[in-house]
């Protein structure tokens, strides 16, 4: 045993140090979305050699079921095929049949309640089926998926060391699947950015597997479900809500959102609410098990324990991002350097707490960065902003180039779409104002072809006199709108959100430029392909001869960034500006 644990450890050693000297190798040499997709294959890649290289047959078929399901979540996050999480209960039930199931439990020390074939079959499915699941569902908010499976291996490993005196082969498969995440730790742990779909349903699966194995081996099954259930307990409130929600005909609730928007609307920084959020997970497991299992006087180590590695290894303090990569700036556009998923967490925690206060998103690209220079209101309307997402790609570029890169294109065009989801599931009404006759109206049919539910409670086409504005903000007024989508070009949106949001009564507005044309099926977004490329300008070139007076600055702006990337440009922000 100690022979195969020893070289277990030196393949583990071995396998974990090559992972370590490809990141560092391909790290200078990919860029920053091709570098996170390397090391998501390279983690699968890694899980697969643990299995193929264990000799005990429940840690393979373990390893292999975590590679399926990875593969599964590829597919989701790609979206070459909707709705498979059945298949993660699939995966458990072939487990279950070809593996060890769960085929007792106990009622108390000596007594013990057998399980029919079929129902420990249906349990292994369900486990299976729950785990990755839950971690994509708390992937909702970034960068809490990271922390909340290290807390869970933390709890998992502890609880064999502690509770069960488990050791071999569970005991090394725990040991090395942290050695694995802090290999990838980078990855895992990141302020920002979602984990996705297939590195959540890759760790849910490892975790079913350790479930099962753990409680197959004499560990009460109820001990297990306690501690699981306490590290997921606003999830499961979540489900349970909802579900009661369902059959009164009632909108989707989720609490483990709420609680989240409201710690960011108290004045809580996104790190510090996640922070919060994991304690209080880790905490909960730990009260619930030890409260089940009746042994809080005599574990009281177990508590402190387990706690001071969750906050070893999670002190990770927001502000130790430079301010120049979390808000990267060029010019007079200062952009926000966060994933789509964390804007939409934001723009949520407006709604719960902080509906009367009016805030407008911007979405600039190269030509507004270029705007910037010249125009002090276009400015300063960008600088008070309370989102500013980098939509361009030539501004994303040039950020890039000048060694500040955001992590994450979020086009207005897909924004546009979000929100429009996030009103429909969240009973909130929609403003179009922009765009030719009809064009509002046609945008609004498709959406609410796409989202049923969305109510659209204002349309209206971009022709008004600068008298007609006092009426058209009364109008938004009366019909209730909650978000409110300018389609009157840049700056002119922008201009108007600024003097106007506020006597709208609306809690969000953003410009969307051309993206109602787009939405409403007049022109046609450029395909991905043109889209990766960085050239959906000469695409919309092409379809709008008449906007070739804007595309013939853009070679003012390369010139521009190559200046300012040499320290030539003697542009001062709020000094060459009108």
């Amino acid at each position: 045993m100690s022979q195969t644990l020893i070289q277990n450890s030196i393949f583990i050693f071995v396998l974990c140090s090559s992972c370590l000297l490809l990141q560092y190798f391909f790290k200078e040499h990919l860029e920053s979305d091709q570098y996170f997709y390397f090391k998501d294959i390279s983690l699968v890649a890694t899980i697969a050699l643990m299995g193929i290289w264990m000799e005990d047959s429940l840690l393979r078929m373990t390893c292999a079921a975590a590679v399926v399901a990875a593969c599964i979540g590829f597919c989701q996050r790609f979206q070459m095929v909707k709705n498979l999480e059945i298949c993660y209960f699939i995966i458990g039930m072939i487990f279950s049949i070809g593996g060890t199931r769960v085929s007792f439990v106990e009622i108390s020390p000596n007594e013990f309640y057998c399980i029919s074939y079929f129902a420990s079959v249906a349990i292994g499915a369900l486990v299976f089926g729950l785990f990755p699941i839950a971690l994509n569902a708390l992937d909702d908010i970034p960068g809490l998926s990271g922390p909340m499976i290290l807390s869970l291996w933390l709890l998992f490993t502890t609880h064999i060391l502690f509770f069960t005196g488990l050791r071999g082969d569970m005991l090394f498969l725990c040991l090395a699947c942290l050695c694995i995440f802090f290999t990838f730790y980078k990855r895992q742990i990141y302020t920002y950015r979602r984990l996705t779909e297939p590195l959540t349903a890759l760790w849910g699966v490892l975790f079913a597997g350790t479930f099962i194995r753990t409680v197959s081996c004499g560990v009460p099954l109820y001990s297990m479900l306690l501690m699981s259930f306490g590290f997921f307990l606003l999830l499961v409130t979540t489900w349970v809500e909802n579900i009661f929600r369902f059959f009164t005909y009632k909108k989707n609730f989720a609490p483990h959102m709420a609680v989240y928007s409201t710690m960011l609307s108290s004045g809580a920084t996104h790190a510090t609410a996640v922070k919060i959020y994991v304690f209080y997970s880790v905490l909960s497991s730990i009260l619930l098990s030890l409260c089940g299992s009746g042994r809080i006087r005599h574990n009281i180590f177990f508590i402190m324990f387990v706690l001071s590695l969750v906050f070893i290894f999670f002190d990770r303090k927001e502000d130790s991002m430079p301010q120049d990569k979390r808000h990267p700036t060029l010019w007079g556009i200062r952009t926000d350097n966060v994933s789509k998923k964390f804007a939409l967490s934001k723009v949520s925690s407006w709604f719960s707490t902080e509906k009367n206060t009016p805030h407008i998103i911007v979405t600039p690209d190269a030509l507004a960065a270029l705007l910037s220079r010249t125009d002090r209101k276009y400015s300063s309307v960008v600088q008070s902003a309370s989102l500013v997402l980098p939509d361009g790609m030539g501004l994303i570029t040039a950020l890039k180039f000048l060694h500040t890169p955001v992590q994450e294109r979020i086009p207005g065009c897909e924004f546009t779409v979000d929100l429009a989801e996030f009103a429909s599931k969240n009973d909130l009404k929609l403003a179009l104002l922009g765009g030719q006759n009809g064009v509002a109206e046609e945008a609004a049919a498709r959406l609410q072809d796409q989202f049923p539910s969305l109510k659209v409670s204002y349309m209206r086409n971009g022709f008004f006199t600068p008298t007609q504005v006092d009426e058209i903000c009364n109008d938004i007024k009366l019909s209730g709108a909650d978000i409110l989508l300018v389609g009157l070009g840049v700056p002119k949106q922008e201009y108007w959100l600024y003097d106007n949001l506020k006597k709208t009564n609306a809690t969000i507005g953003m410009g969307i430029g051309g993206t109602m044309d787009v939405i409403s099926g007049r022109l046609q977004r450029a395909p991905k392909s043109l889209q990766k490329l960085g050239l959906e300008w000469l695409y919309r070139l092409i379809q709008e001869p008449f906007r070739w007076r804007r595309i013939a600055k853009l070679p003012i702006f390369v010139i521009l960034v190559i200046a300012t990337a040499l320290h030539l440009d003697t542009y001062k922000d709020g000094v060459n500006v009108k």
